[in-house]
């Protein structure tokens, strides 16, 4: 019925020259504007008055005006980033947690976009491997990261200079740390290689028996595997205090952004924090990108 009414051949009129191909090409067909058809009234007899038609393209009319005053139940609260995409996990079983996310209507007819997040195995029958529920809602998650970001780095601090300072004097301090154990390692390098010399030459001369030299020679070797081994650790915690280092800067640059915008950003957390895991209860552990080492000494206020 609802065809019939739609159709102008019903109303006794043939209508020609809706659309046109180029080539002979199906998929070239195109489709003429309503000005450049070719219609024929009354070129046979109609099976529905033209009252009815223009009644019925009236109220399909007003059906589309209707229609497209209809709010979506979303409009005004569009989906955000998934800004915990890359880090959040579950503590229990170690799944990634997958956000949900719905549009919250309210008696005053205002709305609010509500996103959390849960672990697809909680409490899933079919795996024992999270038994229980592990959901959190995403302004609770926040509340928790804010305050933790507030107690690691000291977010209060007015003198946002003083971040980065204090993050480059931290860097620098450990830099000089590792080059002073290193400098050690390499002069008892030396030193026990002008030790070597002189017992060697104490044993030549009969000064030193054979057994004591060879005590010693063993005792030598022994230790300085033990000082190429500290060197070698020492010359790799160089290499890893560069990379901390640009991470932990980067964090903090992150940081300075967090404290004068007040809103968590993907590009943010993923500077910060590495991963964050979520166990029953909404109990947070969040293991930042940076060296624990690196943020021994805090900023004071």
């Amino acid at each position: 019925m609802e065809r019939i009414i739609k159709s102008d051949t019903y109303a006794g009129k043939l209508v020609q020259g809706k659309t046109s191909i180029t080539a002979r090409d199906e998929n070239n067909r195109i489709h003429k504007p309503e000005d450049d058809w070719v219609v024929k009234e009354e070129a046979h007899e109609p099976l529905i008055t033209p009252e009815i038609m223009k009644e019925a393209a009236r109220v399909r009319r007003k059906l589309r005006e209707q229609t497209k005053s209809h709010a979506h139940p979303t409009k005004g609260c569009p989906i955000g980033e998934n800004v915990f995409d890359k880090v959040l996990y579950c503590g229990v079983c170690g799944r990634k947690m997958t956000r949900h996310s719905y549009v919250k209507h309210y008696a005053d007819d205002s709305k609010n976009r509500m996103d959390g997040y849960f672990c697809m195995n909680g409490g899933a029958t079919k795996t024992d491997n999270c038994p229980s529920s592990n959901r959190i809602s995403k302004s609770a998650l926040t509340d928790i990261l804010f305050a933790l970001f507030e107690k690691e780095f000291d977010v209060g601090l007015k003198k946002q200079r003083m971040y980065l300072d204090t993050a480059r004097a931290i860097i620098r301090h450990k830099k000089q740390e590792l080059e002073q154990s290193l400098h050690a390692v390499v002069c008892t390098k030396l030193r026990l290689a002008e030790e070597e010399s002189g017992k060697y030459m104490a044993y030549r001369m009969g000064n030193l028996s054979q057994k004591d030299y060879v005590e010693y020679k063993m005792c030598k070797e022994n230790r300085l595997r033990d000082l190429e081994k500290q060197e070698k650790n020492f010359r790799e915690q160089e290499v890893s205090l560069e990379r901390d280092g640009e991470t932990y800067l980067k964090a903090v640059r992150a940081l300075i952004k967090l404290k004068n915008e007040q809103v968590l950003t993907r590009e943010l957390i993923e500077s910060l924090i590495d991963k964050i895991y979520v166990y029953p209860g909404k109990r947070v552990e969040v293991l930042f990108t940076y060296s624990d080492a690196l943020v021994e000494r805090q900023v004071k206020k």
